[in-house]
């Protein structure tokens, strides 16, 4: 058996994580990690974006990152991401993506997890599966804290890889008993729900318009990659949990509500309020300088988790969550699972330490 040792580093590829790791594991080790940092024993870095010009006409190049890391069990996380991006119209609507253009149509992501007691390497993963089960687990994490227990009707607008995952992570918390899911290509949402009705055992019905997703639900999770608002607030109801995966970023302008969804919230919590703020995202700092939301009045999921700020108060709040930027310490929680589960079970590949080691002083 493979064993904890500071000579080699664990290289994990998606298909070695997928072995290792399922939905509700992440779902759980991210509520320890949200704990740990609103009790101040877990920290992050803001993520950061840097762009240069594309040499292809309609691209640009993106350079990713964020880290983070925690006291207990003393790791430490960077995430970094090499893109290049487009954003073509799509239904009127302008998207952002990232273009599989390595060698084989593939993408660059990558978790580097180090240890604290003595720095050294222990892990490099590929990002892409971890990056999609965060992202919904930190959702339905959020749920479990602001949607009603009893939710039992989930309406999704999008059908990509994030809204797949965002199926997966809420049966996990709830006994869902139906799924509506639209997207604008009747394609992709019929084929969506086929696929993750026998995914998920919940059935998951295509429908032919956003507001009919919405409608009667219990959860309303937005994710998609879209630009620009695809979340109407008229079509909120009382009691109704909302989620959002797109946040922006110092370059580009985005969201998935309208001004409407925020006007009419009674709660409305977010990953970092700080980031939020400080790149002035679209949906939220419209809300803020519109007068209908106060930054003070904004919690960040930790505070919640940790009990420090109030989730739902009472049946009938709308209640949003903004999950508006990846932290580190998702990725330090995450990863640093995924390198325990390894280890025990002799999975992975191995490179020597020494390779990222030296013996002159940096």
């Amino acid at each position: 058996m493979m064993r904890e040792t500071p000579a080699v580093t664990l290289v994990l590829t998606n298909d070695h994580v997928a072995q290792l790791l399922t939905m509700r594991d992440v779902l759980e080790v991210l509520e320890y990690a949200y704990r740990e940092m609103g009790r101040g024993r877990g920290v992050v870095r803001d993520r950061t974006h840097t762009f240069l010009p594309h040499p292809d006409p309609g691209r640009e190049y993106e350079f990713k990152s964020m880290e983070g890391g925690l006291q207990d069990p003393g790791v430490y996380a960077l995430r970094i991401a090499s893109d290049v991006l487009e954003h073509p119209v799509v239904d009127g609507k302008r998207r952002r993506v990232k273009v599989p253009a390595l060698p084989g149509g593939r993408w660059l992501g990558l978790i580097l997890l180090f240890r604290i007691r003595d720095g050294a390497l222990l892990a490099i993963l590929q990002d892409g599966l971890i990056q999609g089960m965060r992202v919904a687990a930190t959702s339905a994490l959020a749920a479990r804290h602001l949607a009603r227990p009893e939710s039992r009707v989930m309406g999704l607008i999008g059908s990509g890889w994030q809204a797949k995952n965002h199926v997966l992570a809420m049966s996990a918390v709830f006994a869902l008993a139906e799924v509506r899911v639209w997207s604008p290509t009747v394609a992709n949402r019929e084929r969506f729900a086929a696929e993750m009705t026998e995914r998920a055992g919940v059935p998951v019905r295509a429908v032919d318009g956003p507001d009919e997703a919405v409608r009667g639900a219990d959860l309303v999770c937005v994710a998609t990659n879209s630009s620009e608002p695809v979340l109407k607030g008229r079509w909120l109801e009382p009691g109704q949990f909302v989620s959002s995966i797109v946040g922006g970023d110092e370059r580009h302008r985005r969201r998935e509500l309208d001004d409407e969804v925020l006007r009419r919230a009674h709660r409305v919590v977010v990953q970092s309020r700080d980031h939020a703020q400080r790149i002035e995202q679209e949906d939220l700092h419209t809300a803020v300088a519109a007068g209908y939301l106060r930054w003070q009045d904004v919690a960040e999921l930790a505070e919640v988790v940790a009990g420090r700020a109030p989730g739902r108060r009472s049946p009938g709040e709308i209640t949003v969550f903004k999950n508006n930027v990846g932290l580190g310490i998702q990725f330090a929680a995450v990863a640093h699972l995924a390198y325990q589960r390894a280890v025990a079970t002799n999975l992975g590949h191995t490179l020597p330490l020494e390779w990222f080691t030296q013996t002159i002083h940096p």
